[in-house]
């Protein structure tokens, strides 16, 4: 596959993984103008057509797309070629996925983010909204309650105690949408104005 066809291919990720940059630069309280252009380059990826990408790819001038720089066009040309950036990748090193997906949530801070997940263990904003509740779905549910309880174990055993209770391991059904209940009770704490 050539420079063309891999960023044909690649586009929607590459404009994905730049957006991922410009969040985890802002939340390492790097450049804020920085971190701004990562995002104004995802957005000139996604303006460009597959096509074009490929051929200012293969021909050198992303630099001549607004929104553009050399730094930005290297980070893009790596992860068309590559499938992978290394800025991307040291970002990911330095800060724990959870501090990503927590400072998401309106009115948690980068410091209070990096506060929860620090000082309280917390892994991500289910363990927020469920408190110590893990629903384990599809094949790991499917291994039934010996492994449940194993799972279970092992997490009581690894997690920080917190006020909610210990920890809880339940084997998700068919039916179960937990992912739902997660929204729904983050809808409901932005309704009842409540903080985390």
């Amino acid at each position: 596959m050539d420079a063309r066809q891999s960023a044909a291919a690649n586009r929607p990720a590459i404009a994905a993984a730049l957006r991922e940059i410009a969040a985890r630069l802002r939340l390492a309280g790097n450049n804020r103008f920085r971190a701004r252009a990562y995002e104004d380059g995802a957005n000139a990826v996604e303006a460009l057509s597959d096509g074009a990408l490929g051929e200012h790819l293969a021909a050198g001038t992303l630099t001549s797309v607004d929104g553009i720089g050399p730094a930005l066009a290297h980070v893009v040309a790596e992860i068309a070629t590559k499938g992978r950036s290394e800025l991307l990748e040291r970002l990911r090193a330095e800060t724990p996925p959870a501090l990503l997906e927590i400072s998401h949530v309106p009115g948690i801070s980068r410091a209070r983010a990096r506060k929860l997940s620090e000082a309280l263990g917390i892994a991500n904003l289910q363990q927020i909204l469920g408190c110590g509740l893990f629903i384990l779905h599809g094949d790991p549910a499917g291994a039934g309650e010996p492994f449940r309880a194993a799972v279970e174990q092992t997490a009581r055993n690894q997690a920080f105690a917190h006020p909610g209770g210990p920890v809880r391991v339940v084997l998700g059904t068919t039916d179960d949408v937990a992912a739902l209940r997660g929204a729904a009770a983050l809808v409901l704490s932005q309704a009842l104005h409540i903080a985390f």
